[in-house]
C-alpha cells in the first residue's frame, strides 16, 4: 500500500524536473538563436560595409588610373609643344622680323639672354628670354600739320599693342610669356616743327638740282621746280627725306620669354 502511494509523488517529481529541464533547454536555446541571429546580422552588416567599401576602393581607383591618364596625355603634349618650340627656336628672330613688319614696326635691336634652368613644384623647365626693342616706321607722306603727327603716333602705338598681341596668340610662341612692355610716345610736332620739317625736305632736294636744271631761273620758280620733284617722288623715296631730316617715332622695350618643359 505505501508503494503505491509513493508512485505518484515520483511521476510528480520527474514529470516536475522534466518540464523544468525542458524550460532550462527552451530558455539557453532561444538565448543562442537569438546571440546567432545577432552575430549573423552583424556579419551580415560588416559585409556589406565590406562590399561598399571595396566598390568606393574599385571606383577610386579607376578615377586614380584616368587621374594618372590624363596627366600623362597632358605632359606628353606639354612635351611635345616644348619640343617643337625648342626645335624650332633659332626660327624665332625670323619670326618676330616678320610679325613686326606686319604690324608697321622695325625692330631696332633684338637680344638672346643664354638658357636657364627653373623647377616649378616638380617639373622642370628651360627658359628662354628675348629683349625686342622697336619703333614705328617711317611715315610714308610729310605732315602737312600737326594733328598729322598726333595721328602717326596714336596709329604707331596701336601697332606696337598689335605686335604683342600676335605674340601672345600664335602657335608658334604658344610657350611665351611678355612679362613687360615699355613703350615710349613723343609729343606730337608742333605747326613750327612741321614747317621745319618741309624747310629741312625742300632743303635736301635743292641740293640736289643740278646747274642746268636751275640756270636762269628766279627763287620762286626753283621752289616750284622742288615742289614738283617732290610731287613726283614715290613713297619709299618720301620716306628717306623724311629719315633725313629726323622725326621722333614710338617706340618699345618688350621682354618675351619661351618656356619650355624638361620633364619631372
Amino acid at each position: 500500500m505505501k508503494s503505491n502511494r509513493l508512485l505518484p509523488v515520483i511521476l510528480l517529481i520527474i514529470i516536475v524536473v522534466f518540464v523544468g529541464l525542458a524550460g532550462w533547454l527552451y530558455f539557453t536555446n532561444s538565448k543562442a538563436v537569438n546571440n546567432n541571429q545577432t552575430i549573423t546580422s552583424n556579419i551580415n552588416d560588416k559585409t556589406k560595409t565590406l562590399a561598399a567599401k571595396q566598390a568606393e576602393k574599385v571606383t577610386l581607383q579607376n578615377e586614380a588610373k584616368t587621374l594618372a591618364s590624363e596627366l600623362t596625355a597632358a605632359q606628353t603634349a606639354l612635351s611635345q609643344t616644348s619640343f617643337r618650340s625648342s626645335a624650332e627656336s633659332i626660327e624665332y628672330d625670323s619670326l618676330l622680323f616678320s610679325i613686326a613688319a606686319d604690324n608697321k614696326l622695325q625692330i631696332t635691336s633684338l637680344t638672346t639672354s643664354p638658357p636657364s634652368g627653373v623647377k616649378e613644384g616638380n617639373n622642370n623647365y628651360q627658359l628662354l628670354t628675348f629683349s625686342v626693342n622697336v619703333e614705328g616706321m617711317i611715315p610714308d607722306a610729310i605732315f602737312a600739320k600737326t594733328e598729322d603727327s598726333a595721328a602717326y603716333i596714336t596709329a604707331t602705338i596701336n601697332h606696337i599693342l598689335a605686335f604683342t598681341d600676335t605674340i601672345a596668340h600664335s602657335a608658334d610662341f604658344d610657350t611665351a610669356v611678355i612679362p613687360s612692355v615699355s613703350i615710349t610716345e613723343p609729343a606730337p610736332m608742333t605747326d613750327q616743327d612741321v614747317a621745319a620739317l618741309k624747310d629741312s625736305i625742300n632743303s635736301s632736294i635743292q641740293s640736289e638740282l643740278t646747274a642746268d636744271e636751275t640756270q636762269g631761273l628766279t627763287d620762286d620758280q626753283i621752289a616750284a621746280l622742288v615742289q614738283s620733284k617732290l610731287a613726283a617722288l614715290k613713297s619709299p623715296d618720301v620716306q628717306v627725306l623724311i629719315a633725313k631730316a629726323g622725326i621722333s617715332k614710338p617706340s618699345a622695350a618688350i621682354q618675351i620669354q619661351i618656356w619650355t618643359y624638361k620633364g619631372a
